[in-house]
């Protein structure tokens, strides 16, 4: 399950389900996962360094799992149904020789160096089609990259429609 900002809470609040969660990226998903696990606005810092993680391909599970494993996150009950199973799968997945077996037959993403460098392009397509869909870009670079179809207004779904077209951009350049 990739991001899709039309199944998603606003950045702000917390999030009702573990998909609505993981639907998010960047700082958003790092704001959201705040409210969500720890039950509170994101400091400056974490904001900064969870969000530079994010950059650097880690996936948003681990982020999750720091979070909840924190000593603020785990005096609290589980924030969203299955949250803590897929934590303890993402660890799962992580041990030596089996992880990488685990990890294929349960599906879950990899940590390879292929799927941190897929994680890294998708960032920032995923920052460029929410900052083209917020400004309801219908200029040069949204004609000429197929997001011309985007305009500001009730009722489009101008996130949806640039984030297809990121998902598409980002599987042309890993080769997935």
């Amino acid at each position: 399950m990739r991001q899709d900002p039309n199944n998603a809470a606003p950045p702000w609040s917390a999030a009702r389900t573990l998909a609505e969660l993981m639907a998010f990226a960047d700082q958003e998903f790092v704001i959201c996962a705040y409210w969500t696990i720890l039950g509170r606005e994101a400091d400056p810092e974490g904001i900064a360094h969870y969000t530079a993680r994010l950059r650097l391909g880690d996936h948003r599970m681990r982020i999750a799992a720091t979070l909840r494993r924190s000593g603020e996150g785990r005096i609290r009950p589980e924030p969203v149904r299955g949250l803590d199973r897929a934590i303890r799968q993402d660890a799962l997945c992580r041990l030596p020789v089996i992880g990488s077996l685990l990890a294929f037959v349960i599906g879950a993403e990899s940590n390879s160096r292929r799927a941190r460098r897929h994680r890294r392009v998708e960032n920032v397509l995923w920052r460029i089609s929410a900052d083209l869909a917020s400004s309801g870009a219908t200029g040069g670079l949204a004609r000429s990259s197929g997001l011309g179809l985007l305009r500001s207004g009730p009722g489009n779904n101008n996130a949806g429609i640039a984030n297809a077209y990121v998902r598409s951009i980002a599987r042309d350049l890993t080769g997935q």
